[in-house]
């Protein structure tokens, strides 16, 4: 049975969040970010105080995938964000509605990741509750995760970025974009991929015996009978790196062909040879078709033989300081082996500690974000400005004068208009004195009869500024 909204415990987190963590918050982040969430906080404590109770989880949902609408893409959002105060309660805000009407914490938090089912993740579904967001960031369409650890995990194997999910069946590398978000989350991250890089390009593409072997193996997996190979004819993908390896062997001199040829592996996995052991030359003579009196098909299948080529790769590291050049200065695949562990249990700790944002998005994809809050805080005239704060709306404003953005420019009018009606004069005056003057003109012909009572000096009883001294103040214009 789904639990009851705990109202009190979500109540008492808005009330901390506003009146401990958001004034050091906004101290932090741009004016933007500050005021998002200082807006979000005013808008939560309307909705526990004027929603029932039975209407309080739809309410609090609906508030959720609102602020998604123009969350995503900004580095405002849950996975990027992570000392926001209204980010901190919109997370306690999903958790409780995931124990009151199920779903999970991600979706109601994300709900964009609903459109693509959990099965399709190999690992870190989000449906899985033991999250931790500075493991995580989006895909291009905010539709997956991509867990940073399990990406990194993966190109271990081949140096490559790929999703932690697969699309339409089939695995895909990260795009430029979703590949920036997860090396720069911190330092350590793309440390970890420049030693991934590093071991890739010895074990892979290396002019090594064992980079020959790892190419002639790859070569024999996409030429098999699970790729483009057949039953009884193997793939050109197979034949051709048989033709590579096969001049890599020409090179050799004498005793390195020979340490080749002899490496070898015990049959530990099969029970019918356990204990002995057989050789690369052994591996390759098959593949040469070489033992003429052997009529088994499977003797030849390039399958089980790349299968066996792997396994002595595998037992005999030393390939990988074998060259036709005699190179003794090649560094070992140990050694590159143990700075990607290293490197990776050192991203692992530093993921784990407190991180405050991590800026990946920039500010150009803030608009909707901009106009989202324009049209709010117009139509919420309790909710109250502080100098900055106005100072951003006539920005705002001056900077799209003559765009096509008019619901944006009529929101900021309104704004600002409700402030020069409604405000202290202090406050006013306050707010022009931080504009340069094409702002503070521009603030000021918003309302000019509210301008002339400055010059009558009409002032408020607490005002401290002197008719003389606001009229005659540099760059002051009067309507």
């Amino acid at each position: 049975m789904p639990h009851i909204l705990n109202q009190e415990h979500l109540e008492h987190i808005i009330k901390k969040s506003h009146d401990k963590r958001l004034l050091p918050y906004q101290a932090n982040v741009s004016i933007l970010h500050g005021l998002e969430a200082k807006f979000g906080l005013f808008q939560l404590k309307n909705i526990f105080a004027h929603a029932r109770a039975e209407e309080l989880p739809a309410a609090l949902r609906n508030f959720l995938q609102q602020r998604w609408c123009y969350l995503k893409n900004t580095d405002m959002q849950y996975c990027h964000d992570f000392d926001s105060p209204l980010n901190y309660v919109c997370i306690e805000i999903a958790r409780s509605l995931k124990m009151s009407l199920n779903g999970t914490t991600l979706g109601y938090l994300m709900p964009s990741l609903k459109q693509v089912s959990d099965s399709c993740y190999l690992t870190s579904p989000y449906t899985d509750e033991a999250f931790d967001l500075r493991f995580l960031v989006m895909n291009d369409d905010n539709s997956r995760l991509i867990n940073i650890a399990d990406v990194l995990d993966f190109a271990i194997l081949d140096g490559t970025l790929k999703h932690n999910s697969v699309f339409s069946k089939q695995k895909k590398d990260l795009s430029v974009t979703e590949a920036h978000r997860v090396l720069t989350r911190h330092a350590s991250v793309g440390y970890l991929f420049e030693a991934i890089t590093d071991k890739v390009q010895h074990q892979l593409h290396g002019e090594t015996a064992g980079a020959y072997l790892q190419r002639l193996i790859n070569g024999l997996t996409l030429g098999n009978v699970d790729n483009n190979g057949t039953e009884y004819v193997a793939g050109a993908e197979a034949n051709i790196a048989i033709t590579e390896f096969n001049l890599f062997l020409s090179t050799l001199d004498t005793a390195t062909y020979e340490k080749v040829m002899n490496a070898e592996v015990l049959y530990e996995y099969h029970s019918f040879f356990r204990g002995q052991s057989y050789t690369f030359r052994e591996c390759w003579d098959r593949l040469l078709r070489t033992p003429s009196n052997d009529t088994n098909e499977g003797t030849y299948c390039v399958k089980i033989i790349g299968s066996e080529i792997e396994n002595i790769l595998g037992a005999n590291h030393d390939l990988y300081q074998m060259t036709a050049f005699n190179d003794t200065d090649i560094i070992s695949l140990d050694a590159l082996s143990e700075r990607v562990r290293l490197a990776n249990a050192r991203m692992l700790d530093t993921l784990k500690h407190p991180i405050e944002r991590h800026i990946s998005y920039g500010v150009q994809h803030e608009n909707a974000a901009v106009i989202f809050l324009a049209e709010r805080i117009n139509k919420n005239r309790k909710f109250k400005l502080t100098k900055e704060e106005i100072h951003f709306f006539t920005n705002i404003l001056y900077e799209n004068l003559g765009s096509s953005n008019k619901n944006l420019i009529e929101n900021c009018k309104s704004i600002l208009i409700d402030v020069y009606r409604s405000y202290e004069l202090d406050s006013i005056v306050e707010a022009e004195e931080i504009m340069p003057v094409p702002l503070r003109k521009l603030f000021a012909r918003l309302d000019p009869k509210r301008s002339m009572l400055c010059v009558d000096g009409l002032f408020s009883p607490q005002g401290k500024k002197s008719r003389h001294e606001y009229a005659t103040r540099p760059g002051c214009y009067l309507g």
